[in-house]
C-alpha cells in the first residue's frame, strides 16, 4: 500500500533526503553523510553532462535537443531533493497532519491505499521502462550512419562505445577500457537513484489527494447522519464520542415502568422534554465534532497548496 509516508520513505532510504528519524544521533549524522554523497555523485554526473551539452552536442541539433530534455530534466529532480533536505521540518510537521486522517471507514481507507497504490505503480512502471530503455540502447549495436556522427561530434577512440548519458571530463576519454566500465556501473547508479526517485516525486500530489478526497468521504458519510437516529451494526442506538476515531457509546435501553406506577400527565412531559433536550445536546456535540474535522482537512488543504508543499508535486 502507497501512503505519503511511503514516498518519503523511498526518498530517505535513497539519500534524497535525511529525515533524521533514527533514535541515535550517531545513525542521523551518518545519514547525513550518506546523503551529501549522494548529492555529490549525482551532482558531478549532471556537472559532466551538462559540460557535454556545451562542448559537443551543440554539433548537431537532434542529439542537443534530446540531451537538453533529459539534462533539464535529471536537474529539475535533483533541485526538487535539494530542496526538499532544506524543508525537512516543514515535511515532517505534515506528517504528524496525516497521522490525524480518520481512518473510521476501513473501505474508504483501502479504496484510497489501493488507487494510490495503482497510481505509483503505474507511474514507476512507465519510469522504469524509458530508463530500462536508455540502458537497452547504451548496449545495442550503433548503425553505421550515427557512428561516424559520434565519431565526428564525440571524437573518442572508441565511438562504438557509448554509456546510456552522455558526459565528458576533462583529460579522460570516456571510450577507453577501464573508464568506460567505471562510469557504466556508475551510471547505474544513477539510473537506479532517479528510476526510484522520479515516480515518487510524480506521485506525491496525487497521492495526497487520493487520501484527502477519501477523508472527504468519511466526512460526508457522518454529514448524510445529521437530522437521523444513530445506530451501529447491531442496530444499537448510539451516541458518538468520536466521529475521526469512530467512537460511540450505546445507550442504555430505558427500562419500562411498572404497571402498578402512576404516572402523570405532567410527569411524562417533563421526561420528554428531558429527552428531547438530551438529544438536542447531543447533536449539538455532534455537529461540533463534524465542523472540527472539516476545520482539520481544510487546514490539512492549506498545508498541501503551500509553496513547498507544491513544489513537490
Amino acid at each position: 500500500m502507497v501512503s505519503i509516508k511511503y514516498l518519503f520513505t523511498i526518498f530517505h532510504r535513497f539519500g534524497m533526503i535525511s529525515l533524521h528519524h533514527y533514535k541515535s544521533e550517531r545513525l542521523n549524522k551518518l545519514h547525513e553523510r550518506y546523503v551529501k554523497l549522494c548529492n555529490c555523485l549525482v551532482g558531478c554526473f549532471l556537472l559532466s553532462q551538462t559540460y557535454s551539452i556545451i562542448t559537443r552536442a551543440t554539433q548537431y541539433t537532434p542529439e542537443l535537443i534530446w540531451t537538453c530534455i533529459l539534462n533539464f530534466t535529471l536537474w529539475f529532480l535533483w533541485y526538487v531533493a535539494l530542496f526538499t533536505q532544506a524543508n525537512y521540518k516543514q515535511i515532517l510537521y505534515f506528517f504528524d497532519l496525516v497521522d490525524l486522517f480518520s481512518k473510521a471507514d476501513k473501505q474508504v481507507i483501502q479504496k484510497s491505499y489501493r488507487e494510490a497504490k495503482q497510481i505509483y505503480i503505474g507511474m514507476f512502471v512507465t519510469i522504469s521502462f524509458v530508463y530500462v530503455a536508455i540502458l537497452i540502447q547504451s548496449v545495442t549495436p550503433i548503425p553505421h550512419n550515427e557512428l561516424d556522427i559520434r565519431r565526428n561530434i564525440y571524437k573518442t577512440k572508441h565511438p562504438e562505445r557509448h554509456l546510456p548519458y552522455d558526459i565528458r571530463i576533462p583529460f579522460i576519454d570516456e571510450s577507453e577500457s577501464w573508464a568506460y566500465r567505471i562510469l557504466f556501473v556508475y551510471q547505474l547508479y544513477i539510473l537506479t537513484y532517479f528510476s526510484v526517485c522520479t515516480p515518487s516525486v510524480m506521485s506525491f500530489l496525487p497521492v495526497v489527494m487520493i487520501h484527502l478526497r477519501g477523508q472527504y468521504e468519511i466526512l460526508c458519510k457522518y454529514i448524510n447522519l445529521i437530522g437521523q437516529e444513530h445506530r451501529d451494526a447491531c442496530g444499537n442506538a448510539i451516541y458518538y464520542t468520536n466521529i475521526e476515531e469512530d467512537q460511540y457509546e450505546i445507550l442504555k435501553k430505558e427500562a419500562p415502568f411498572p404497571k402498578r406506577l402512576i404516572i402523570t400527565r405532567e410527569q411524562l412531559i417533563q421526561m420528554e422534554m428531558k429527552k428531547i433536550r438530551r438529544q438536542k445536546k447531543y447533536e449539538s456535540h455532534y455537529l461540533r465534532q463534524i465542523i472540527r474535522f472539516h476545520q482539520r482537512l481544510l487546514f490539512c488543504q492549506l498545508e498541501v497548496n503551500k509553496p513547498m508543499i507544491l513544489f513537490l508535486s
